[in-house]
């Protein structure tokens, strides 16, 4: 009988033992399920709020800080947000990105931090707070070699080397000729192959890594597996896509469509416009200090200003890409600068009514030497720009227009009269120009190339054995409107130049950029606590 109790007495405490574990396994289960499902509902929180300021930050130059606080808590089943709160939590400063895609950028860069405290309703009472630290980066547009908020598409035919950073908001497609020295993204895939033909038809362009050596070609893309890791390990970093996060940038200008840039204000005095003021801030009508429109010139504030007799001119020509007559409203960029007349912030704008042909632009003639402090050049119609062009101790400069064309310095109006003027006639000369070019393109469609970045800038001469110099940056936000005639190679439309292409590294420096300089904007999360 002792024994018997000794035993029965050891067994009920190891099976109290046992429930006493239990118990507190099922406590420690239950705790980490709370503390999971707090976290959890937390960190959407932070989530919710960095979607909620980004979606402020595209329509909102200079958020408020009301405007900033309004951002209120998402409602989470079960949970409590005890604190959540979205706040800039620095002042704006200039700085140079060192993380991510943008890296070696300068922005205006402003720190948030999003505060997110949530606890479980009822026997689910656990609690966590979570911290974001944000940095919404105001990036210039012109510190990009390249950049398209479209589909990017380079596929020279003679071998052609940029030296500026590439972007693209959707895919790039990078064909064999091409050579790329700096660091390349997209906010979509990269490529090897041709978009516009069978995806068989691919190349392996030449990229640098972080050696400044061509060691390693495009040979393999988007579509390969293990693309993410592997472009890292041979680019280090240089190459990126969607697959490594690269997210798309925008132009914070309250609009959907970039081409809001460039069109045209809804009124002459800005008293009388009922535009936001975000689209204010970014259309290049209203910053300009001079409008010509439809031949008048006018001041900011809407008073009519008198020109010099010949700075303002009428010429036709023919486009033989877009096969029609063209008249041409032409500004000479000498006689404004020596007249007093440039635009006191160097930004003008230009623009000239359309009809249902379309066939109406602006073109700017002797502009070897530009104000100081530079000139921006902005319409709403397809910009013709003859002979070289900043070339005369170089400024900061900018061309924008729905489509631009570049004629050499050997252009001859009298030579291009209509459809049967001979191509013969129109043999380019050297030509070199120092500009950042904001313009369209067309869409390339299967069987149909739109002339890739090779062609952004257009032509309409024999170009065969001639240079055209070009140093600034490449921007296309949109499809052209009124600048709409398909590319097409040879005679009687251009035949290509040799392009020495490079982008110009004086806009590293902001005091450099040319007036107006757009500037398009991202949201980096940088650090993250629980607290």
């Amino acid at each position: 009988m002792p024994v018997a109790l000794a035993v029965t007495l050891l067994l009920s405490l190891v099976g109290m033992e046992a429930l006493v574990s239990s118990s507190k396994d099922l406590l420690t289960a239950r705790s980490q399920r709370v503390g999971k499902g707090a976290f959890y509902a937390s960190e959407g929180g932070i989530v919710y709020g960095v979607k909620e300021l980004n979606s402020l930050l595209a329509t909102t130059l200079v958020p408020t800080s009301a405007q900033v606080a309004a951002i209120t808590a998402p409602s989470i089943s079960g949970f409590n947000f005890d604190t959540f709160s979205v706040a800039a939590s620095g002042v704006s400063a200039v700085k140079t990105i060192t993380t991510g895609p943008y890296a070696g950028l300068n922005s205006v860069s402003t720190p948030y931090t999003i505060t997110s405290q949530t606890s479980g309703i009822g026997a689910d009472s656990g609690t966590v707070r979570l911290t974001q630290s944000v940095e919404d980066q105001l990036i210039p547009l012109f510190q990009f070699g390249v950049f398209y908020d479209g589909d990017l598409e380079i596929f020279p035919g003679p071998p052609m080397t940029f030296n500026g950073r590439i972007h693209s908001n959707k895919d790039i497609y990078l064909g064999g000729a091409s050579t790329v020295d700096s660091r390349i993204s997209s906010a979509g895939n990269i490529y090897r192959c041709r978009k516009d033909t069978s995806s068989s038809t691919c190349f392996s362009a030449k990229i640098k890594d972080t050696a400044g050596t061509y060691t390693h070609t495009l040979s393999y893309d988007h579509n390969t597996t293990n693309w993410a890791t592997k472009a890292y390990q041979d680019w280090s970093g240089l190459v990126q896509d969607s697959a490594h996060g690269v997210q798309k940038v925008n132009l914070p200008i309250g609009t959907s469509s970039p081409i809001d840039l460039i069109k045209r204000g809804d009124t002459i005095d800005p008293a009388d416009s009922s535009e936001s003021d975000t689209l204010k801030s970014g259309r290049m009508y209203w910053q300009s200090d001079l409008r010509i429109l439809d031949g008048v010139a006018y001041a900011k504030n809407g008073v009519t200003v008198t020109l010099q007799a010949g700075t303002v001119s009428t010429v036709t020509i023919y486009d033989y890409r877009e096969n029609k007559t063209i008249t041409l409203r032409q500004i000479d960029i000498s006689n404004l600068v020596s007249s007093g007349k440039a635009p006191a912030n160097g930004i003008l704008y230009m623009s000239e009514t359309q009809g249902v042909t379309n066939n109406k632009a602006i073109r700017l003639i002797n502009g070897s030497s530009l104000p100081t402090g530079g000139l921006t050049v902005a319409s709403d119609n397809p910009v013709y720009v003859k002979g070289s062009y900043n070339t005369v101790n170089k400024k900061g400069a900018a061309i924008m227009g729905d489509a631009v064309t570049f004629l050499s310095n050997n252009w001859n109006d009298a030579n291009a009269v209509n459809a049967s003027s001979p191509f013969s006639n129109r043999v380019a000369s050297d030509t070199t120009v120092n500009a950042a070019v904001m313009t369209g393109n067309t869409t390339t469609t299967v069987g149909g190339y739109n002339g890739g970045l090779e062609n952004l800038p257009r032509f309409l001469e024999s170009w065969s054995g001639k240079t055209f110099t070009y140093k600034g940056s490449l921007i296309d936000l949109w499809q052209s409107q009124q600048g709409t005639g398909a590319w097409q190679y040879g005679s009687p439309k251009y035949t290509a130049p040799n392009r020495a292409w490079s982008y110009d590294t004086d806009f590293n420096d902001p005091a450099n950029l040319p007036p107006g300089t757009p500037r398009v904007r991202t949201l980096a999360r940088t650090q993250w606590a629980r607290m």
